[in-house]
């Protein structure tokens, strides 16, 4: 009997230390796009060499879920005069808390990083001109605003 307790005893033991040990790992999420939280792919692929200017119309704002109950991300359909572009904005909290409403239909001035993201092309927004407004997303190495705030 004396036995059997001391080995429950042990196991125990070496199961919450075990335990305790996983819970203390870092959690790292991937995903296949990102909205620039810290490690998320669309901080990391701004590419100061291919940054750009489109100005054009608002076809689409689509906002995108995340996995693991991250923040949604919203994305911009842009009618430019190159063509339809995708424009990747940022987190939708953090554009809520600018007071900023991009809808279809507005005419805006986008200047970014053009990327490859999930095998289309992408412009991955520093900055965004809607009427006399302008909302600054990322500085000039594409670091995210919203990081800083956080």
């Amino acid at each position: 009997m004396k036995r059997i307790t001391a080995l429950v005893t042990t196991i125990s033991v070496l199961g919450l230390l075990f335990t305790g040990s996983a819970t203390a790992q870092p959690h790292i999420e991937h995903e296949s796009s990102g909205c620039g939280r810290m490690g998320a792919p669309a901080s990391r692929m701004h590419d100061l060499s291919t940054v750009e200017t489109i100005t054009g119309e608002v076809i689409a704002v689509d906002t995108v879920s995340r996995r693991g109950g991250r923040s949604d991300g919203v994305h911009l359909r842009v009618a430019a005069q190159s063509g339809e572009v995708s424009v990747h904005l940022g987190p939708a909290w953090y554009l809520d808390q600018q007071g900023i409403q991009i809808e279809s239909g507005d005419q805006v001035e986008v200047i970014g990083s053009r990327i490859t993201m999930t095998n289309a092309s992408t412009i991955i927004a520093r900055q965004i001109r809607q009427g006399d407004r302008v909302l600054t997303l990322r500085d000039e190495n594409g670091f995210p605003e919203w990081r800083r705030q956080r």
